[in-house]
């Protein structure tokens, strides 16, 4: 029999990554457009989205990405419960062993 713990989630933080290989008006759209489907979507959970952050034309696999640093450091403060991604690989791309094992719960358009 497996237990899971049911962690409630009220507050959350809005991540976007768009990596380089566009121009730099492309790479904003392309943010703004996880934002505003992440900004929905969060609407449609009752959650409250306390803070955002992206990083853009930054790889997935550079774990020293500012937004990414920023988001971890506020996660410690408390400031939010669970990080929205429109998908995992937003947060990190690489090969499965060198995986992070992420301190904040982490939902995506998926989970919906």
């Amino acid at each position: 029999m497996i237990i899971l713990e049911v962690i409630p989630v009220n507050k959350v933080a809005i991540y976007c990554r768009v990596d380089s290989g566009c121009n730099s008006a492309s790479l904003q759209h392309a943010a703004a457009l996880q934002k505003v489907r992440l900004e929905q979507f969060a609407a449609t959970k009752k959650y409250i989205v306390v803070g955002y952050y992206d990083d853009i034309g930054y790889a997935g696999h550079d774990m020293s990405r500012p937004g990414l640093l920023a988001l971890n450091t506020d996660y410690d403060k408390g400031l939010f419960d669970a990080v929205l991604v429109v998908n995992r690989t937003r947060l990190y791309r690489g090969d499965a062993w060198s995986k992070p094992n992420w301190p904040f719960p982490v939902i995506t358009l998926a989970d919906a």
